[in-house]
């Protein structure tokens, strides 16, 4: 067995220059993400707790299932909130994935109110 070839390997090289401190790892990795994605990380997100609510509140469970409406209502006032506090620590810096969301739960909550008029 020869093994002589081996001495040929490049060395690996690691670049870390990202991660100072393990206090900055967090930091660095959520501003990549939202420079990856041009500012759509947080609404990602978003959208995605949105759908996973939807369908939860919606799903026939043994205790109670709630109406689209009412699961409407719930799923975007939950998803505003966790926007909000997105947005306090500079997760996300784009106030108007908020905005969609506000809109989607105005919009549910008018239609909630005439449903039971």
């Amino acid at each position: 067995m020869n093994i002589s070839n081996l001495n040929n390997i490049t060395p690996l090289e690691v670049n870390n220059t990202l991660i100072n401190t393990t206090s900055e790892i967090v930091p660095n990795l959520i501003s990549n993400a939202n420079t990856t994605t041009d500012g759509y990380f947080g609404l990602g997100l978003m959208i995605t707790m949105f759908i996973f609510l939807l369908i939860v509140l919606m799903a026939e469970q043994d205790v109670f299932r709630f109406r689209f409406t009412e699961a409407l209502v719930a799923s975007s006032g939950i998803t505003l909130i966790f926007g909000i506090i997105l947005l306090i620590t500079n997760v996300i810096s784009n106030y108007q994935h908020l905005m969609w969301f506000a809109i989607i739960f105005m919009i549910a909550l008018v239609m909630k109110f005439y449903e039971r008029a």
